[in-house]
């Protein structure tokens, strides 16, 4: 569940197979679900949704690009497939030989690539530059 401009989303409740796939080292990695979903209290409440979340860790940590993408088919007044993914790429400082090990701050942005997704019609890519800590 959730809100968004003008209105809420009722909840949306998902099951189904995840495979993952990861590097020996496990510096990088992929999964995939292929997922039932139910959406409480909508007109078509049962639904599919396919995702994909990714990691790889670039020149021992320093950089990380990590994740994610879904596809479900959901009826809106715009359409009936909703596309969201927010890839980001992260410089992690802790990796210069100066900083402190224990400095998790990491230095960034992410794009979110939405279709049909919040209340808006088509195709946004939406950029975002950002500061992160990792406990």
């Amino acid at each position: 569940g959730g809100l968004f401009k003008g209105g809420s989303l009722n909840n949306a409740y998902l099951t189904g197979l995840t495979y993952n796939l990861n590097s020996s080292d496990f510096s990088k990695g992929i999964s995939f679900s292929v997922l039932y979903k139910y959406l409480q209290k909508h007109k078509s409440p049962q639904s599919f949704q396919l995702t994909a979340t990714w990691f790889y860790n670039i020149n021992k940590n320093m950089f990380t690009f990590n994740g994610f993408a879904d596809l479900w088919r959901e009826e809106n007044a715009y359409g009936k497939l909703i596309f969201i993914a927010e890839p980001q790429f992260w410089f992690n400082l802790n990796s210069l030989k100066r900083v402190n090990d224990k400095f998790n701050l990491s230095v960034g942005t992410e794009v979110e690539l939405t279709h049909d997704f919040g209340g808006r019609d088509g195709f946004y890519c939406i950029p975002t530059l950002a500061l992160k800590w990792t406990l």
